[in-house]
């Protein structure tokens, strides 16, 4: 029977004879010292909490662990309780019991004011019972072991730096799993979780660090990440895509010029500043510095508060890590004080090849749309650059015939601009024929490719070859648009070339040859291997013109031209040259020496050139046929 049923059985014996039972006055009259005691330490319990068992005692209190304290895994835990009587002489006879509930341990952990256990990380509950003379009181407290990593950090000085705060985050992330701040001596310790790899940052304002941020794993025994703090604030750090736009970029990628912008505070002056992306891989940290291209200081006069814009290519050597990647933005100063720290953007910078493909090609069309040939020229090498280095490069052919054929358009685009027959003429011609063959060489059946590989030839004044793709472009699509009209103006080309040709040839014979039916015999044998020919590709534009009309009725330049040609083709057929006549012909300008007089031939009276043939441009438009 414990003392409470002794004290109610009290009150109801007595409530027999009195009118009342008064508990309290009870105790104070019936109730040995002893037993007072420990009624009035429990009343003192109550209002002090409430217990498993319903019995506390403010006599009884747990030092050691604390209320919610933490404590690292693989190290001991002191459990230790102290019992106050209430007589307050600081001894208590009796026995203190530890009992631990928890996910990793549950049971006793012994007897004592004091006991030792090394845990595993984990939530637990430890209880302290004191008994004596068959009387228990308990305190319970709830702590958690938690693996984590330990440091200090230091300033340049080799002081210590209190109250700066440890950030652990996960890679690429911008909230922090957990906190801790840096004592009075600098040491730290902040929770880890047991697996992975995980950046761990200080900060404190007014400073700036080396390193700015660690990549930390759990490890046993522990590894110090210690951090060396310089009175240097390095803030507002971003990553543009030009010097007057502050709004960030979400992507980068190789080879692109890019503004770094940041504010630097300091006393001793900057000596040095590199700007790198840093990225994490298989818990490395990896770096890939930024060119530094330009720099452009704005000061405001004094050396506290300068801003500091950077102009920096993003290298080639981004290509030869991995295809995706997140990057952070870091900024490392070296002052004249010989102190290097450095800070980064929280933010991080997507890297995706396939996402830098598609947007620098996009990037291109757009300056060959706006008529900026040589910038979408140069923005398309970009592409060949990225392919020459990817690990991968069938994933991003289908991106690169469209670059290369756009290249071949630009090309051939700032071609017609340039003079006939000029160098630079026939350099961009080369180019553009050089990126149409590749093309065919990849896919045969690509006629837009075959289509303008036939414009540029025709262009260089290969009108033969021009002609042969036309035709094997109608072979396999009969109605393909632009190549009927095409192969007509290669045609009408070649005559006018053969004639120009044939007429040179001749006078040539003229002034080598003295023999008049000798002379007479070369020149005939000339021009008939010439007027099959020339017959025929004038009876095909013929075609060629009519077969254009049936998909462009209302067209009437071209029915202009088909008239014109048909008209050329019948007086040519009328007509019948006499050798007698020719020769006498030959003869009296060979007596008069006039060596550079016509001779009256049908064929060499053909001129194509008075035939009105529409503008190229209403033919094909180069712009309209970017590939995207």
């Amino acid at each position: 029977m414990n003392i409470r049923t002794v004290v109610i059985v009290c009150c109801f014996g007595f409530s027999l004879a009195l009118t009342g039972c008064d508990p309290k006055e009870m105790v104070n009259k019936k109730v040995p010292a002893p037993v007072k005691e420990i009624l009035s330490s429990e009343q003192d319990g109550k209002k002090a909490g409430t217990s498993k068992r319903g019995d506390t005692s403010a006599g009884l209190e747990i030092i050691s662990p604390q209320p919610d304290s933490i404590f690292p895994s693989g190290q001991e835990i002191v459990f230790r309780a102290r019992v106050q009587g209430a007589s307050g002489d600081g001894s208590q006879p009796g026995q203190i019991t530890w009992t631990l509930r928890g996910s990793q341990h549950a049971g006793p952990l012994g007897r004592g004011q004091m006991v030792r256990k090394t845990l595993e990380r984990g939530q637990y509950q430890v209880q302290a019972v004191f008994s004596r003379d068959q009387v228990s009181i308990e305190k319970t407290v709830r702590f958690r072991v938690a693996d984590q990593i330990f440091g200090r950090i230091v300033t340049y000085e080799g002081d210590a730096l209190p109250e700066a705060k440890l950030s652990l985050s996960e890679v690429g992330a911008v909230k922090p799993l957990f906190e801790a701040q840096s004592g009075k001596d600098g040491q730290f310790a902040i929770e880890i979780p047991p697996k992975g790899s995980y950046v761990l940052s200080a900060s404190k304002a007014g400073y700036s660090f080396l390193p700015c941020s660690r990549i930390v794993q759990f490890a046993s025994p522990p590894v110090n990440q210690d951090f060396k703090a310089a009175s240097a604030e390095i803030t507002a750090i971003s990553f543009t895509e030009t010097g007057s736009d502050e709004r960030t970029v979400d992507l980068v990628c190789p080879l692109e010029e890019r503004y770094v912008r940041f504010a630097i505070r300091s006393e001793p002056k900057p000596k040095s500043i590199e700007a790198q992306l840093v990225r994490v891989e298989e818990g490395v940290e990896r770096s890939v510095p930024l060119d530094e291209v330009s720099e452009d200081t704005d000061a405001t006069g004094e050396t506290r508060g300068e801003k500091v814009l950077m102009k920096v290519l993003v290298p080639s050597a981004l290509v030869t890590g991995p295809s995706n990647a997140s990057y952070r933005l870091r900024v490392t100063v070296a002052d004249e004080k010989e102190r290097t720290y450095a800070a980064e953007t929280s933010v991080t910078f997507d890297y995706d090849l396939q996402r830098c493909f598609r947007k620098t090609l996009a990037d291109g069309i757009e300056h060959q749309r706006k008529g900026r040939l040589e910038q979408a020229i140069n923005t398309y090498r970009l592409l060949s650059k990225y392919q020459d280095q990817a690990d991968d490069r069938a994933q991003f052919a289908p991106l690169m015939r469209q670059s290369t054929f756009n290249r071949g358009l630009a090309y051939l685009a700032m071609a017609i601009e340039k003079p006939a027959d000029g160098i630079e003429r026939i350099t961009l011609l080369n180019k553009a024929a050089a990126d149409f063959q590749s093309l065919l060489e990849s896919n045969k059946s690509d006629l837009d490719a075959m289509l303008f590989l036939g414009w540029t030839y025709a262009l260089a004044g290969n009108t033969g070859k021009a002609e042969e793709f036309y035709s094997r472009i109608l072979d396999v699509e009969p109605l393909f648009a632009g190549a009927r009209e095409l192969r007509a103006r290669a045609r009408l080309e070649w005559i006018k070339d053969s004639i120009r040709k044939a007429k040179h040839d001749i006078s040539k014979l003229k002034v080598q040859s003295e023999n008049v039916m000798e002379l007479s015999k070369k020149i005939m044998e000339r021009l008939n291997d010439l007027e099959k020919p020339v017959k025929e590709r004038m009876l095909g534009a013929v075609d060629d013109y009519t077969e254009a009309l049936t998909t462009q009725a209302a067209d009437q330049s071209l029915r202009d031209t088909r008239r014109e040609l048909l008209n050329m083709v019948h007086k040519l057929n009328e007509s019948e040259a006499n050798i007698a006549d020719f020769s006498n012909q030959i003869r009296n300008l060979m007596a008069k020496k006039d060596y550079e007089s016509d001779l009256a031939h049908p064929l060499l009276a053909v001129d194509v050139t008075k035939i009105q043939i529409r503008d190229l441009d209403k033919v094909l438009d180069p712009a309209g046929r970017i590939r995207q």
